[in-house]
This record gives C-alpha cells, structure tokens and sequence, in this order.
C-alpha cells in the first residue's frame, strides 16, 4: 500500500496534535512503522484531516 500523506501515529496517552476526521482534509497515513507524528482524533475542534485507514 502507498502511502497517501504525511505518517502519523495515534497517541494513546492523549499528548499529541489535536485532530479532526474529514473528508476533506489535509491527508495523513497511520504509519506502519510506528514512527509518525502523534496526533489525537477528537470529535470536533481539532486540525480537519483526513486519515486514510484509521481503524
């Protein structure tokens, strides 16, 4: 699988870049390797991005 946009790695213990999930966002990749950016999905208020295979 390509990779669609910037890697990012869900932060579990709540400390990263508040995002939003959109369809129309900026598009970002979970990254496979677990090496990415930490970022944190709220449900409103955050960046809009859009994660392409958020679980």
């Amino acid at each position: 699988m390509a990779v669609r946009g910037a890697p990012v790695v869900i932060a579990t213990n709540g400390r990263g870049i508040a995002v939003t999930q959109t369809e129309r966002g900026v598009p970002l990749t979970i990254a496979a390797n677990g090496l990415g950016v930490p970022v944190v999905v709220v449900p409103s208020g955050g960046i809009p991005v859009n994660i392409d295979n958020l679980p």
